[in-house]
């Protein structure tokens, strides 16, 4: 059995402040657990009950003196870090000063005064709360919360991650020193936090789609409390494509008065990572996927909804792009329609006219003087000749190269020219043109002529057939 110690031999110091008379000590001793009921350490209560006694005028019986008393031991029990010394005074079988109880650096828990008249005594009580023997290699929490969420998002066919953890340290430091409280509970959260972090088979019940399972962070925050020795982290993680960017679009047909149909899509890219490599992801997806698939996308939608021509692909109507660099993200609307009449990039006007004359039975007329009847006309048998022409002007725009715009009318005559298979004999008899570098503008006139068999040329007394 330990020796019995009088208090009245005792010293009991809580920083600088002594108490006198020394109170009566209580001691228990219990194990901190954390969530998953792992020990991390012992907690160790002191519970004091003593008397607060005006010393220097013990019959002084004034109130006054012991609410300074009062308020002296508030003040002393408000303030932390302070050290608890417990240490033999004069009379005890030590030397005075010897410790018995030092080194430690508690809270304050439950301050409370008696009821009383408070004249000459204020019975008094509180706890002193202290952690020690932690458990090693183990971060020292004493509380804990870390959830995933996964959500999925119809509109790119990826999984949204939202991640939260949280804890609540324990101040292992013994010398006094400041609190680690707050450093023990961010050393357990950010150890849980990353991609690498995902509980395994998660997720189950949320599908990503078909666009693969790769892991992205996105955006993070964090909070902390020094007083309450908290921190906690939250982070935004995206499970989509390996490529790095996500794709949602929208299309829109239009067929105006002139029954001109028109398919317009406007999409957004969606950069995956962190700061510049969230813009670096998108820009690529632009570049190298998104752009050289917009005819596909638009033709695709065009012959779903019943077009009745062919949308013109070559070409494009309308482009814009923009580019939000900070949010990582490119934005874009862009437009094809079905003319028949659209010319292709680099060529602002065109236009050209075909002018056919077909062979006819050649009749001659003879003139006889004075003869009432008219002319003698006389059937030759055999057909005039034909003539075929193509006539034309074309302008480039400014930027273009004039001999694009030659290239491109030389493809509508070739297109149009006739077909010398279809006739006896076929010959060039006019060619002419003119350009102009400064207007990027250029104009043609072909001539041909041709035969063709008699039984072809229609009859002088029939009906005309077009």
């Amino acid at each position: 059995m330990a020796p019995h110690i009088d208090s009245s031999k005792l010293s009991m110091r809580l920083g600088s402040f002594r108490f006198q008379p020394a109170p009566t000590m209580t001691y228990s001793q219990s194990p901190l657990t954390n969530g998953d009921g792992l020990r991390m350490a012992d907690v160790v209560t002191l519970s004091f009950q003593g008397t607060l006694l005006n010393l220097d005028n013990l019959s002084s019986g004034d109130t006054s003196e012991m609410i300074v008393l009062r308020d002296e031991m508030i003040n002393a029990l408000s303030g932390e870090g302070n050290e608890f010394q417990l240490q033999h005074h004069i009379g005890s079988t030590q030397p005075s000063g010897t410790p018995i109880i030092s080194g430690i650096y508690p809270r304050v828990d439950g301050l409370s005064f008696d009821a009383g008249v408070w004249v000459d005594t204020i019975p008094y009580s509180f706890d002193l709360v202290y952690e020690t023997n932690f458990v090693s290699g183990t971060v020292p929490i004493a509380s804990y919360s870390d959830s995933w969420d996964f959500q999925e998002d119809e509109g790119t066919r990826a999984i949204r991650i939202s991640h939260s953890a949280s804890a609540k340290g324990i101040n292992t430091t013994v010398s006094g020193g400041a609190s680690d409280a707050l450093a023990n509970a961010k050393t357990w959260v950010i150890a849980r936090m990353g991609v690498n972090a995902i509980p395994a088979g998660f997720p189950t019940f949320a599908e990503s789609g078909v666009l693969g399972d790769s892991k992205f962070e996105k955006y993070r925050t964090e909070a902390a409390s020094t007083t309450e020795g908290t921190y906690s982290a939250k982070e935004d993680i995206v499970m989509a494509q390996s490529s790095g960017w996500l794709h949602s679009w929208t299309a829109q047909l239009q067929t105006n008065a002139d029954g001109v149909t028109v398919v317009t899509l406007n999409g957004n890219i969606e950069g995956l990572g962190r700061f510049d490599g969230a813009i670096d992801n998108a820009v690529s997806g632009w570049n190298v996927n998104v752009q050289p698939a917009l005819s596909g996308i638009a033709n695709a939608v065009y012959t779903e909804m019943s077009g009745d021509s062919s949308l013109n692909v070559n070409k494009v109507n309308s482009l814009s792009v923009t580019r939000d660099t900070f949010n990582g993200r490119v934005g874009y609307s862009v437009s094809y329609d079905d003319n028949p009449q659209q010319l292709p990039s680099g060529i602002s006007e065109f236009n050209i006219s075909k002018q056919i004359k077909l062979p006819i039975r050649k009749i001659v007329g003879f003139e006889i003087p004075s003869r009432i009847a008219g002319s003698i006309i006389h059937d030759i048998g055999t057909p005039t000749d034909g003539s075929f022409t193509l006539n034309g002007t074309a302008k480039g725009v400014i930027d273009t190269q004039l001999q694009y715009v030659k290239e491109f009318c030389e493809d509508q005559v070739n297109d149009l020219r006739p077909n010398g298979a279809l006739y006896n004999q076929l010959w060039i008899t006019d060619f002419n043109k003119t350009e102009n570098d400064d207007q990027k503008s250029f104009s043609f006139n072909v001539a041909w002529a041709f035969t063709d068999n008699l039984s072809n040329v229609p009859d002088p007394s029939g009906e005309v057939s077009f």
